[in-house]
């Protein structure tokens, strides 16, 4: 019951906040949903996703499945892709790929061809707080330490800033705590 509930607070939330950018004024209100992509399988520089990645990213269709998601971006890596694929067989939709090296490509690609709609990135945990922060979000808020179950909805409010609102979806288990944050290393993980 406690899982159920946990699950309807973070729909409702998640919900809520992605319906609040189309009562925005014309042109404001993009909305960018970030996730990390999920469990990896090993170390390896295009790791696929593990059985617990593959669920997570099952869960991030779930929880998006009423959201109405106009684009998916992810990075050249397979475990990225692999994040979105749910969500890609639940909208038809095509995962557009953007180098992780070239967040400021994403992100003028997303306010061009996308504004004033909803679009879902998965990406790199090193690669999560520089992308909130070309999308508006202030130093302070985005200098986070991204974990597998984090989902940050960034919308956009106009005057070049951004508001944040960061959720956790998903199971969070014993492997997910155990990980360290990335960034340590010059490859996107």
């Amino acid at each position: 019951m406690k899982k159920k509930m946990g699950w309807l607070l973070l729909t409702v939330a998640t919900l809520w906040t992605l319906s609040c950018a189309s009562a925005l004024e014309p042109g404001r209100g993009t909305t960018v949903v970030l996730v990390r992509h999920g469990e990896r399988v090993d170390d390896s520089e295009d790791a696929a996703l593990s059985p617990l990645g593959l669920a997570r990213a099952q869960d991030l269709a779930d929880v998006l499945q009423r959201a109405d998601v106009k684009a998916l971006f992810a990075t050249e890596f397979r475990r990225t892709q692999e994040m979105l694929q749910p969500l890609a067989d639940r909208f038809q939709l095509k995962i557009q790929e953007v180098p992780a090296d070239q967040p400021k490509h994403l992100v003028d690609t997303i306010f061009e061809d996308y504004e004033g709609q909803l679009v879902v990135v998965a990406t790199h945990g090193d690669r999560i707080a520089e992308i909130m922060r070309l999308l508006g979000v202030s130093p302070e808020e985005s200098s986070v330490d991204a974990r597998y179950d984090d989902l940050f909805v960034v919308t956009e409010i106009g005057d070049g800033r951004a508001s944040l609102l960061r959720l956790s979806y998903g199971v969070r288990g014993a492997e997910t705590m155990a990980m360290p944050a990335e960034g340590s290393g010059p490859e996107p993980k």
